[in-house]
This record gives C-alpha cells, sequence and structure tokens, in this order.
C-alpha cells in the first residue's frame, strides 16, 4: 500500500517523522524544522488529512545514539517530559523499528535487526504505539 507524505525533520537536534495523508505542505513560514511543540499543538490540528481525520504521525529511525536523548522527537521543544509525552503521545501512531537497507544496490540484501529495544522503550513511557516496518527510498 502507497499512502503519501511528508517528512518532519529535526535530524540535525533530534529526529524526524513522516505526516501522512495531509495535503497542505508543511511550510518553515508556518513551522520552523524542527519545531516539534509547533507541529504537534499548533499546525496538525489546522490540517487534517484527506478523510477530514488526524494526520497520521509515523516516528522515523527511534534508535539514536545516547537514547533517549534530551532533543528526541523535539523533547527539548516542551518545558517539562510529561507535557512533550503527552503532546508526541496524542499525535503519534506509528513508530519505524525496522528500516532499510535504503541505500545498498543489489538484490537479496539482508535486513537490519529490528529496533524491538526503542519500541518496548517507548511502550515503557507511555506511547500508545504500532511497530512499523518500510524503507526510505533514494
Amino acid at each position: 500500500m502507497a499512502i503519501y507524505g511528508q517528512e518532519f525533520s529535526s535530524i540535525s537536534t533530534g529526529n524526524h517523522a513522516n505526516v501522512l495523508e495531509v495535503s497542505d505542505l508543511i511550510r518553515t513560514t508556518d513551522v520552523q524544522n524542527g519545531r516539534w511543540d509547533k507541529l504537534l499543538t499548533e499546525w496538525l490540528s489546522a490540517h487534517l488529512d484527506s478523510s477530514g481525520q488526524r494526520a497520521l504521525i509515523l516516528l522515523n529511525h527511534p534508535a539514536i545514539s545516547n537514547s533517549p536523548s534530551a532533543l528526541e522527537y523535539g523533547r527539548d521543544d516542551f518545558s517539562t517530559f510529561e507535557a512533550w509525552r503527552t503532546a508526541l503521545d496524542n499525535r503519534a501512531q506509528l513508530i519505524n523499528i525496522l528500516n532499510g537497507p535504503s541505500h545498498d544496490e543489489g538484490t537479496g540484501l539482508p535486513l537490519p535487526d529490528p529496533s524491538e529495544s526503542e519500541f518496548l522503550r517507548y511502550l515503557n513511557l507511555g506511547f500508545h504505539l504500532a511497530p512499523t516496518a518500510d524503507q526510505d527510498n533514494q
């Protein structure tokens, strides 16, 4: 199944996510790159998906060095951990636990190990997420 979407990124200061089924672009004039607080609490409320429902959010590549990071998925944009967890949990429904291979050429390439520990870590933090396996494409 193919679903259209766009990436909201803060790779230089955390992670990134896919906002799925929303036809409006997340413009930097509306939400600066990496401003998760604005995305989660303002922009998404004003931009519903193609069926008039809340957008589907997929958290990409949760396994980062020194995880959990104070910058992870905009955690530093909120005054408290609980405010961040609540805002992100209210919006994100999916988390990527297996990705790739995206930059290797050939067929029959081995898949990387799934990051089940990151999925479980998010569940233990109180998030309500379903795991996904997907691939970035060049």
